[in-house]
């Protein structure tokens, strides 16, 4: 859903879909962008950027992903998947790239995509060499800390 915001120098587009940390979905999303505050019990498939900082049961399929909260399910990223120090992920991660921070807990397996932007991983998928300019791991933190700043944590 596009949300307009009018303000006093310009309108702006915000196409976003946010899941409050209050409220709990059972079934599945499809969205572009989205950020996940509350409990999801399905399928997230976005288009965009996901940033999860409540709690997924089912499997996430998305471009690039950040994580600060709790994944029961596989994840598929054709970008980056960002693990933050407080994430925990229980599943198979497939990716372009990855990033994770010391203190996050993974239960499953890796494997780097072949449509993903990887430029190369070490054996335990934590040092990135990046294959083109963009370097989106800064973007995922930022985006991160934006959110959790909002938040108040």
């Amino acid at each position: 859903m596009a949300r307009k915001i009018t303000g006093i120098t310009q309108d702006t587009i915000i196409n976003k879909t946010v899941i409050d940390k209050e409220t709990k979905i059972i079934g599945n999303i499809s969205a572009k962008d989205i950020d996940i505050l509350g409990t999801i019990e399905g399928n997230v498939e976005a288009t965009g950027k996901t940033t999860i900082v409540g709690t997924i049961k089912g499997n996430i399929t998305g471009v690039d992903i950040a994580i600060n909260g709790k994944i029961e399910g596989n994840i598929i990223s054709s970008g980056l998947v960002y693990a933050d120090k407080e994430a925990v992920i229980t599943g198979d991660i497939e990716f372009g790239s990855i990033l994770v921070e010391e203190g996050a807990v993974l239960k499953g397996t890796f494997k780097a995509s072949e449509k993903g932007y990887l430029g190369g991983v070490d054996t335990g998928g934590i040092k990135i060499k990046w294959g083109k300019d963009l370097n989106p791991t800064s973007e995922a933190k930022l985006r991160l800390k934006n959110l959790m700043d909002r938040l108040g944590h």
